[in-house]
C-alpha cells in the first residue's frame, strides 16, 4: 500500500495536469520525462518517513488486544496501542512520542539488568522478563514484558515491538 502511494504521488508530481509538475510526457509510464528519460522513483524513506516495517507493525498492534508498544531504532516509543493506554493511563494521542530519556523517566521501562528495549535493538536479541513500569499517573504495575528485535530487508534494525501484560493476568 506504501509503495502504492509513493508511485501515485509521484505520478501526480509528473503527469502534466493542472496539479503535476508539466515535465511528464501524457501516455507515459511514470517517470519518463517529455524527452523520454527515466527517472527513479525513489524507494527509501526519507527523513520524514518511517520504515515500512515500522507501519505495518503499527498496522497490526492497532488489531490485538495485548499491550504493544512499537520502538525506532534510535529507541524512540514511537506508538502504543489501545490495551497499552489502558495499562498505562494515557492514549498514545495525548502523549506522541517518547524519546528515551523522556521514556525511561515518564515509564521507567527497565529491568535490574537494563533496558530491554535497547537490548533487543542494539543486540539484535529478544527479550523477556518481569519488571515495574510507571503509569503515567506515577503508579507503578508489575508486568511481564516479551521485546523483540525488528530488522529491515537489508538486515539494519528499524525497532522493536514490546508486548505487556500486568503479572497475575490471563
Amino acid at each position: 500500500m506504501v509503495a502504492i502511494d509513493r508511485l501515485a504521488a509521484y505520478e501526480a508530481r509528473q503527469d502534466n495536469t493542472p496539479h503535476g509538475s508539466g515535465n511528464a510526457t501524457p501516455g507515459r509510464s511514470p517517470g519518463h520525462t517529455a524527452t523520454g528519460s527515466r527517472q527513479p522513483i525513489p524507494l527509501r524513506p526519507g527523513p520524514a518517513q518511517k520504515p515500512v516495517e515500522l507501519i505495518l507493525t503499527r498496522q497490526l498492534a492497532g488489531y490485538v488486544d495485548v499491550a504493544t508498544l512499537l520502538f525506532d531504532a534510535a529507541l524512540t516509543l514511537v506508538f502504543y496501542n489501545d490495551a497499552a493506554a489502558a495499562l498505562l493511563g494515557r492514549a498514545f494521542e495525548s502523549t506522541g512520542p517518547l524519546p528515551p530519556p523522556e521514556r525511561q523517566i515518564t515509564l521507567g521501562l527497565g529491568s535490574p539488568a537494563g533496558d530491554p528495549v535497547a537490548l533487543a535493538v542494539t543486540d539484535n536479541v529478544p527479550t523477556h522478563g518481569h519488571m515495574t513500569l510507571r503509569t503515567f499517573d506515577a503508579q507503578a504495575v508489575e508486568v511481564a514484558c516479551t521485546v523483540v528485535p525488528m530488522r529491515g530487508q537489508t538486515g539494519e534494525s528499524v525497532g522493536a515491538v514490546a508486548y505487556l501484560w500486568p503479572v497475575g493476568t490471563q
